[in-house]
């Protein structure tokens, strides 16, 4: 199972890339970069919020 904290962390590493696509590609490519951050943002926060509201197994019980 995936960690929602861990989601979260890797979305907010995926948010710093967000203006940082080489200059020398053009603006076209500097526009789909931002999108293609956008998207990966979103859907990653979709999984962390999907985690974080799963029902949780007490740890250590077994039965």
């Amino acid at each position: 199972m995936l960690e929602a904290g861990a989601v979260a962390g890797a979305q907010c590493q995926v948010v710093e890339l967000g203006g940082m696509a080489p200059r020398s590609r053009g603006p076209e490519f500097e526009d789909g970069w931002d999108s293609g951050v956008t998207a990966v943002s979103e859907a990653l926060m979709g999984i962390a919020d999907r985690e974080w509201s799963r029902p949780r197994r007490p740890v250590g019980r077994s039965r």
